[in-house]
């Protein structure tokens, strides 16, 4: 049955103007008010709870009319549920830039538009530590078929703009996607060119990367084998000399690969240049008859030179990207004329 001292439909529970007029605020918990209060941002406990204005059974008079006091709201959450509810907000923010990545890297120009306005909402320690890291991830969607269009890195820039960084910052802080950029770019016939190379070039010749390297060689380490018939005399001292006959013979017990010349590989559009302090090398791509890829290197292996040559490149030279390189160039140009 409802109370006959309340109106036939009470106000919800929550915060109201305090109707004793000594507290900015009083909670009302949809019966009868409280004795939680506030003032100044501030919450308090009021036991004096006579002084309110009270309905015709001496029930605590419902607020008439009143709003709950919603843009104070976060005031009177305590400090637990006021951390509590910003790490909603914040975490709703951030998923909004991550979603809006995500959907601007598989084609969707709206999430393009509406990245920048959602970055502007989180908070900008987070988003300095993560936006390298959100555009690397909107690379590796927009290239997972190993090709990227125009339309396409030109998504890619706007959504680096929106996160206040760069597809150049790739190159020292993800390595790995901007390797798969270039490579998706080259795929699609867009070489990228180096405008002061570091090797003389022929009429008409581009130099599209350069690579740092080591030509390295293998050899091969013998042990010998055998034994003696002679006689061993002591010396003293812990020494021995042997006498008399002996036989043996040098046995191939394996092979390592050493580094016989460090330089420069650079890829232009007719050919690779191997550029070292004791030699220089030259593999034509259009002689080009193997080309194998290795996590740290690239073996040439072209028409008319009877070995290959291996090369290792250095910490922070790609071997993918130089393998696209060559791949890429190949099937466009031409060897320039001498």
């Amino acid at each position: 049955m409802t109370d006959p001292s309340l109106p036939a439909s009470a106000p919800p529970a929550d915060w109201y103007p305090d109707p004793g007029g000594q507290w900015d605020f009083r909670y009302w918990n949809g019966h009868s008010w409280t004795a939680h209060v506030s003032r100044a941002g501030t919450a308090y406990v009021d036991p004096q709870t006579a002084h309110l204005p009270t309905g015709p059974s001496g029930e605590a008079a419902a607020p008439a009319q009143a709003e709950p006091a919603q843009p104070e709201r976060v005031e009177h959450e305590g400090l637990v549920g006021h951390l509590h509810r910003e790490h909603r907000e914040e975490k709703a923010e951030r998923t909004e830039v991550e979603e809006l990545v995500h959907r601007a890297a598989d084609g969707d120009d709206e999430a393009v538009g509406a990245l920048p306005e959602a970055v502007a909402r989180v908070e900008p320690g987070w988003l300095e530590r993560h936006r390298t890291a959100l555009l690397a991830e909107a690379v590796r969607l927009a290239t997972g078929d190993y090709l990227l269009d125009v339309a396409e890195s030109t998504r890619l820039r706007r959504v680096a703009e929106a996160l206040h960084t760069s597809l150049e910052d790739l190159r020292q802080h993800q390595p790995d996607a901007f390797d798969a950029l270039v490579i998706g770019q080259v795929n699609d016939g867009r070489l990228p060119v180096v405008t002061d190379p570091p090797i003389l070039t022929r009429r008409g010749e581009k130099v599209h990367g350069v690579f740092r390297a080591d030509l390295m060689t293998e050899v091969t380490r013998h042990e010998l084998q055998g034994s003696s018939s002679g006689v061993s005399i002591l010396l003293g001292m812990g020494m021995r000399y042997r006498a008399g006959a002996g036989r043996g013979h040098s046995e191939v017990v394996g092979s390592e690969l050493v580094g016989q010349d460090s330089g420069i590989l650079a890829v232009t559009s007719a050919r690779s240049v191997f550029s070292g302090q004791r030699k220089t090398l030259e593999f034509r791509h259009d002689r080009l008859v193997d080309l194998q890829e290795y996590a740290d290197g690239l073996l040439f292996n072209v028409s008319a030179r009877q070995t290959a040559s291996l090369f290792r490149f250095h910490p922070g030279s790609s071997p993918s990207l130089a393998a696209a390189l060559v791949m890429g160039a190949r099937q466009r140009g031409r060897p320039p004329k001498a």
